[in-house]
Order: C-alpha cells, then sequence, then structure tokens
C-alpha cells in the first residue's frame, strides 16, 4: 500500500468497501429496494388513513341513523303514551261503531252507566247521544230504551244547562227516530213540564222540543195531556204549561180541536181568576 492513499475500513479478506465494482451495485440495490419499501409504506399508510375516514364517515352516518330511528321510536312511543292517556281520560266514551260485537254493547252500557255516575260527564254524554242518533247507529238504536231513560234522568238534573242539552237531544231524536217515540210521548210531555221552569230559571228547549213532539205525534193526544196541568197552582209553571198549551194548539187540526174547546176554554176561563197577575197576563 502507498502510504499516501486513505485508509479504508476492511473487512476480514482485507479489501476496503467500495474498492470492488460489485458491491456497489448491490448497496445500490439495497438502497432502491429501501426507497421501494418506504414507497409502499406510505401508500399503505395513505389506504390506512383513507379506510379509517370512510369508516368514521360510516360510523357517523350509522350514529346519525340511530339517531334518527332513536327519535322515531320515542316520538312514535310518545304518540302511543297520549293515545292511551287520552283512551284512558275518555274511556266511558267507548268505541262505539255500526256492528253487532257484544262488546260494543258493553261499551254503551258503561257510557250510560258513566252519566249516572258522573255529573260532570253528562254534557259530553248527552253529546255523544246526538252523534249517534244523527248517524243512526244501529247499536245506540239496539239500547233505545236505555237511552231514553238516560236522557230523562239527565232532564232531572239540577244543572240547567244539562237540562238544556237533554231538550236538544230530545229533539233531535224525536225528529230522527219519531215511530219509536210514539210510545214515550205522555213521558216526555211530562218531563218538558216538569223541568220547563226550575229555580226561576225558565229552558227555552222545552218549547221547541214539545212542537216538534206535536209535528211528528198526534198533537190532539199531547193537548189533552196538558189540559188538566192548566189548573195546576204552582205560579211558573202555571205560565208554563198555558205557554206550551199554547205552541201545542197551532198543529192541531180544526175537526180535532172542536172536541177539545169546552175543556180548554174552561180552563183558561178560571186561571183568570188566579190570584197572580202573571198568570192571568199569560192567559
Amino acid at each position: 500500500h502507498n502510504s499516501d492513499m486513505d485508509e479504508r475500513p476492511s473487512n476480514n479478506t482485507g479489501v476496503a468497501y467500495g474498492s470492488h465494482p460489485n458491491q456497489t451495485i448491490n448497496a445500490t440495490r439495497v438502497l432502491s429496494d429501501l426507497n421501494g419499501h418506504l414507497k409502499k409504506l406510505g401508500q399503505s399508510e395513505q389506504f390506512a388513513r383513507g379506510n379509517l375516514y370512510r369508516a368514521s364517515e360510516d360510523v357517523q352516518e350509522e350514529e346519525v341513523e340511530d339517531d334518527q330511528d332513536e327519535q322515531y321510536h320515542h316520538h312514535h312511543q310518545t304518540q302511543q303514551q297520549r293515545h292511551q292517556q287520552s283512551h284512558l281520560s275518555h274511556q266511558y266514551q267507548g268505541s262505539v261503531k255500526q256492528t253487532s260485537n257484544p262488546s260494543i254493547t258493553d261499551n254503551m252500557d258503561h257510557v250510560i252507566e258513566q252519566a249516572y255516575m258522573n255529573q260532570g260527564s253528562r254534557i259530553h254524554i248527552l253529546n255523544l247521544f246526538l252523534k249517534y242518533n244523527r248517524s243512526h247507529n244501529q247499536v245506540f238504536l239496539d239500547s233505545f230504551d236505555q237511552v231514553m231513560a238516560c236522557i230523562f234522568m239527565c232532564l232531572d238534573s239540577e244543572d240547567i244547562r244539562i237540562k238544556e242539552s237533554s231538550l236538544q237531544v230530545l229533539k233531535d231524536i224525536i225528529l230522527l227516530q219519531a215511530p219509536r217515540c210514539y210510545d214515550y210521548s205522555e213521558a216526555i210531555v211530562e218531563k218538558i213540564f216538569e223541568n220547563y221552569v226550575f229555580n226561576g230559571q225558565v229552558a227555552t228547549g222545552g218549547e221547541d222540543t214539545l212542537d216538534q213532539l206535536a209535528k211528528t205525534q198526534h198533537p190532539e193526544m199531547i193537548l189533552r195531556l196538558l189540559l188538566p196541568k192548566i189548573m195546576t197552582e204552582e205560579v211558573p209553571k202555571v205560565q208554563a204549561v198555558i205557554k206550551l198549551v199554547t205552541g201545542v194548539v197551532r198543529f192541531v187540526a180544526p175537526q180535532s180541536l172542536h172536541p177539545l174547546l169546552p175543556d180548554l176554554a174552561n180552563s183558561l176561563f178560571e186561571r183568570f181568576n188566579h190570584k197572580h197577575a202573571d198568570v192571568r197576563k199569560t192567559v
């Protein structure tokens, strides 16, 4: 070796690294392979990051869908709870439909039972009767006797609003179910007379209801029922019955009225002698 020659590390064979061409080629290949591996690692990392990003988006979408599902189920559950609460608070209404299902009849029985037990529900139940009557509900018609008894009971209520509602329903039933009401004519007249005046208040629907009864039934029969009541001494009621008689007379045919004129005229003349001026004015 020359003394001025750069010292190079040697291997066991005494040959310096890089002194042989094959060793330079091998080193170049190693570097190339390392670069290739690094590129592959970089691509793998990008691919992994891409997969991670897409997976994150999928998770977010699933979370949104889960939130939407949860909101839907919560809304649906809330609606069901509200429906159940409404059903419980209005249980006495029943789900009355035109069907022969016995359970529907049970519901009508329950409605009527509620009217007897709970005075606060009577106006609502009377409105149900009005609805069922106008729709010619078969279950309502099948329970006609119980319905009429319930209406008469409501007429006896001390609440003037319930009395007026009862008279409205009764008038509507007389209009649409006239043949069924024939057997109730006397009871209707009695109830209207009893409840026309109550605690100084006049149930104005009484006259309209009786007029409707006179239009659809035999008015002379109604007049015969009212005539004896003219002789009552109770001050508000004697005026009331005279007003009712006045309304019914309009519907009686002349040939039917002639036999009744003596009784009618004598009763009215007798009331001219009443001690209360209001009664005399009404006559």
